[in-house]
């Protein structure tokens, strides 16, 4: 048997890494749906964006995050792009400035469920997989 899994990498990761269970925090997910799937020839592929912003600190983090991803995981990584936005207020568009660090501008992870989606149906269509696995903490993606 073939499987393949999806994995929103960036979503899955924000929504996970301050929790108990989650504290590598990463995943070996060509292990863990190995673990579903015994016996299984396992492909993962992996979607993420790359940070942004001027934290170093989080730059090595992600980097090395992303080596064991193709390294160890053997996972496929699939970059998107992220995108700069205002904050504005939803009633009257004036500008927001956070109340922690000041900043009045957010960094938004853009077309990665449609990079996701579409992978999949190539895949599906292509017939690589007998069983495929989509992990993300995106509601979008249901």
């Amino acid at each position: 048997m073939r499987a393949v899994g999806y994995i929103d990498g960036m979503s899955f990761y924000e929504a996970s890494k301050e929790k108990q269970w989650y504290p590598a925090g990463w995943c070996n997910w060509t292990e863990t749906i190995g673990a579903y799937c015994p016996g299984a020839d396992v492909s993962v592929r992996y979607f993420t964006s790359r940070y942004t912003g001027s934290d170093q600190k989080i730059v090595r983090r992600q980097e090395l995050h992303l080596l064991a991803m193709g390294e160890v995981a053997k996972a496929d990584l699939i970059e998107g792009s992220c995108r700069e936005r205002s904050l504005k207020c939803p009633r009257c568009d004036e500008q927001l400035r956070c109340r922690v660090c000041g900043c009045t501008k957010r960094t938004d992870e853009k077309m990665t469920d449609v990079k996701i989606a579409l992978r999949l149906l190539e895949d599906a269509i292509d017939g690589l997989f007998e069983r495929a696995y989509l992990v993300s903490s995106d509601v979008d993606l249901l």
